[in-house]
Formats: C-alpha cells, sequence, structure tokens
C-alpha cells in the first residue's frame, strides 16, 4: 500500500489546508490585497540596496558590471567567434547567473499584488555572492567606490545610534548629536584610510567595525526602547500589570503586527472588531467580557459600535500610542 504524500496526509486531517495554503496564503496573496499589503512596483528596489548593507556601494557596481558582462555575451553569441572563448572567459558566466538570481525574485514578487520585505529573501544570498565575487575579480578600488563605502559605514552608524530617538519621537541633545556626528565621521575616515593604505584586503576587515557596532548597540543599549516601542510582548506586559493577563482579548484600529503579537504572547485567538481585518484573525466584537486594545482616543469609537455595552478604560501605553478598555458582556 502506498503511503500518503505529507500534503495529502495534513490535507486528510484539516480539511481546509488546501484552502487556506495554496489558495489564500498563495494565489489570493500574490493576485489581490486581501492581506493589505499594497506597495508600488518599484517597492523591492529600496529593499534590495537595504539588504546589502553595508556592501551597497559594491553590490550595486557588482549588478551593474555582471549586466554588461550579460550583454556582452549575447552580443558575443551572435558571432562564430564565440566558439573560440577561453576557458578563463566561460567561467565568468558566474556573474550573469547570480544576476538572474537577484532579477527573478525581484522581478516575480514586484509584479505581486501583496508586498513584503521578506519575499526576495533569496535574492539576497546571490547579491552577497556576486559582490564578493566582484571584489575578489578587482586589483584595485577606485577612490570613488572607497570613499562612497566609507560615507555609507558612517551614515550606517549614525543611523544606528539615532534610532532609539527617532522611534520615541525625541530630539536627542545638542552634544548627543555632537557625539554621534563625530562617530560616524571617525569610522568614514578610518575605513577610507586604511583601505587606501592597505588595499581591498582589509575591506572586509574594516567595514564590519561600524557593522559589528551598530548591531552591538541595537542590541544592547537601544534594545529596551525597541521592546517598548515596537514589540507586542510589552503590550502584554503592560495588560498583566493592569490586571488583564489572562481572559478574551480583541483588538481596535492597530497595527497588524500588534494583533498577532498578542496572539503569541497570549497563545490565544485574539478577535478583530473591524470586519475587513486579516482573514486569519476572527472578526467582529466577542459577545463574552473581554479586553480590547486600541489606537489612543478610540474610546468614542469602541462606545459607537458596542452600542449600550458597559465599557471602561484599564489604562494606556504612550509608548505605541494605544489605550485598553474592558467591555462588558452581553446581557
Amino acid at each position: 500500500m502506498l503511503k500518503k504524500t505529507t500534503g495529502a496526509a495534513i490535507q486528510s486531517k484539516v480539511p481546509q489546508f488546501f484552502h487556506v495554503f495554496f489558495v489564500e496564503q498563495n494565489l489570493q496573496r500574490f493576485g489581490t490585497n486581501l492581506y493589505r499589503h499594497p506597495q508600488p512596483f518599484w517597492y523591492y528596489i529600496p529593499v534590495l540596496l537595504l539588504t546589502t548593507l553595508p556592501w551597497t556601494i559594491f553590490a550595486v557596481v557588482a549588478m551593474v558590471d555582471a549586466g554588461k558582462q550579460c550583454f556582452a555575451r549575447i552580443r558575443a553569441r551572435t558571432d562564430e567567434a564565440a566558439e573560440d572563448e577561453t576557458s578563463e572567459a566561460k567561467q565568468n558566466w558566474l556573474p550573469i547567473f547570480l544576476l538572474f538570481w537577484i532579477a527573478i525574485p525581484v522581478v516575480f514578487f514586484s509584479i505581486s499584488r501583496s508586498k513584503l520585505p521578506g519575499y526576495i529573501l533569496p535574492a539576497v544570498p546571490a547579491a552577497a555572492i556576486l559582490t564578493a565575487d566582484y571584489l575578489r575579480r578587482s586589483a584595485t578600488i577606485s577612490r570613488l567606490k572607497v570613499s562612497l563605502h566609507a560615507l555609507l559605514c558612517g551614515v550606517l552608524l549614525v543611523a544606528a545610534l539615532m534610532a532609539p530617538f527617532a522611534m520615541v519621537k525625541q530630539q536627542p541633545a545638542g552634544a548627543i548629536q555632537i557625539v554621534v556626528m563625530i562617530a560616524g565621521a571617525v569610522i568614514a575616515v578610518t575605513v577610507m584610510l586604511m583601505v587606501r593604505r592597505q588595499g581591498p584586503r582589509v575591506l572586509h576587515f574594516v567595514t564590519l567595525v561600524p557593522t559589528i557596532l551598530a548591531v552591538a548597540f541595537l542590541l544592547r543599549p537601544a534594545a529596551p526602547v525597541i521592546d517598548q516601542v515596537q514589540s507586542a510582548r510589552a503590550v502584554q506586559e503592560r495588560l498583566a500589570q493592569l490586571g488583564a493577563s489572562d481572559g478574551p482579548v480583541a483588538v481596535f484600529n492597530v497595527r497588524r503586527d500588534i494583533a498577532y503579537g498578542l496572539n503569541f504572547y497570549r497563545n490565544q485567538p485574539i478577535s478583530h472588531y473591524e470586519s475587513d481585518g486579516p482573514t486569519d484573525l476572527p472578526s467582529g466584537i466577542p459577545s463574552e467580557k473581554h479586553v480590547v486594545v486600541a489606537k489612543e482616543g478610540s474610546g468614542d469609537a469602541i462606545q459607537a459600535l458596542l452600542g449600550e455595552r458597559q465599557i471602561s478604560r484599564l489604562g494606556g501605553f504612550p509608548q505605541q500610542h494605544l489605550e485598553f478598555f474592558r467591555v462588558a458582556g452581553e446581557r
């Protein structure tokens, strides 16, 4: 007796698997705006550039160089002399292969109606390999490329140091701004001078310095700020402080990641007041007593939706501009 395939086995146990996985999560996600992630066609161009940080300058140059090689090979194939290519030239198909590896996911998902940054993750390894191959083949690096790369390294560190202030929408003190700018300038000058003196062989090392500093700052000193401003874990902690650590919870007019995050941290379904909310979250207002997490200033709108049902404000979470209300059950 033949064993069932994995998909058939899942379908036999979960009858809605085929529709949810193939129709909703693939076909409808690609062809419709069902999950409300609309973006312009060119959305993945800046996303791809950001994924190559801090090597963006060389990644762009490597892709342009691979594109030139591709067009040169197309022209060469029309000439009978193309059959006389050397073995070294034949090996140079790698950059072209990597360029197509990058381009196909980017173009394919640019057509999609629903766009998220993670969709083009398969293109990132190809971009990294293409950049490394370009640098390996480069005996020297022009002063302009080194200068732009050094400037980008400095900007990367400055952006990381300023990120916590941007998240809480606060203007840092003048002294802090000066220190941050000096740190960025020192990094940029150091990278430029080291590469100019030692050559491409030290490029990877000097580039790691600002990258490690930026990541270390975001993971340690800035982590509490990021957690309070972005994470649903902090929202769940605030709910626990207000005496709502368990029981039904609904959301109204909040970011989608808050709803999904509460779903995870509370390990329970989270209802969505709006009827046009995410299809994988229960829609509608729960009939039983519950807590609703809403955007600041939503009290009147919630009361209008609930009619005569009694609501009381539990508290707020200003770090994420949220308010919490306890809603009585239906009579």
